[in-house]
């Protein structure tokens, strides 16, 4: 398996997440992390795993950190825009301004507070632009997993026999649906890893099936006690293949 772009590995064998902040956002970077350094280069962390599967999981997370910090960086910048050189029009306007802010505490008191509320602005639009992106995503989820599922019902409805057609019924359509979105949205790598674990679970479950049959029917356990103790033999059996699978990269 392949590495995702942006992991490194420490003298230890840890893998960390890494991203080279552009240069003219670097002093913007600083601010938003709220560093003591004038500069922020690049933004690292670890992932806690020497696993490359387990790493390439927790990289999707904490690579979207980095490009929320970048955002937050952009729109920093556009409330404080570094200027290069100065014309004649600008140099008037600021010896304008000096003289306006000498002239009382009041006019002086009223530039800082349009200043601050320009800056709360961009700030609240940056968030808002990135929860929008977020429940975007949460609504496509939504539907092209409802289009599948009454794509596979209406396949169930009209398929003969109805032995033939109750796999229909019980086909993972919500699963295919994220495995779509994730393909599209993350690459085949990231969708292969939610392939594995979802085999995982079937697997397990396919287990807890048979554990729980076997306690009602011999065991002549109640049904609330069988499915309790079941539950620790499926998650014995998820984990374990989950591990066994991690141990193959």
């Amino acid at each position: 398996m392949r590495a995702l772009m942006g992991l490194i590995k420490d003298r230890h064998g840890t893998y960390h997440a890494q991203r080279k902040v552009p240069e003219r956002l670097q002093e913007a970077v600083a601010r938003v992390l709220k560093s003591e350094k004038p500069k922020q280069v690049f933004l690292k962390k670890s992932l806690g795993t020497k696993v490359l599967r387990e790493a390439n999981v927790a990289a999707t997370h904490v690579l979207a950190d980095f490009n929320r910090t970048l955002a937050s960086a952009e729109a920093l910048l556009k409330e404080r825009p570094v200027v290069a050189t100065l014309t004649d029009a600008m140099i008037k306007r600021m010896a304008e301004w000096v003289h306006a802010t000498s002239a009382g505490a009041e006019g002086h008191s009223e530039g800082v507070g349009a200043a601050q509320g320009s800056g709360l602005w961009g700030r609240r639009a940056a968030l808002e632009n990135l929860e929008e992106s977020e429940m975007t995503e949460y609504v496509i989820r939504f539907l092209v997993g409802g289009a599948v599922v009454s794509a596979f019902a209406m396949l169930g409805d009209l398929l003969r026999p109805k032995s033939f057609a109750g796999l229909f019924g019980a086909a993972p359509s919500v699963a295919l649906a994220t495995l779509g979105i994730a393909v599209y949205q993350h690459g085949a790598g990231y969708a292969a890893l939610q392939a594995q674990a979802m085999i995982a679970g079937a697997i397990a479950l396919a287990i807890y099936s048979v554990v729980v049959c076997q306690l009602l029917v011999r065991a002549k356990l109640r049904a609330v006690m069988a499915t309790l103790l079941s539950l620790v033999v499926w998650l014995v059996a998820a984990f374990g293949l989950l591990m066994f699978a991690g141990g193959q990269t």
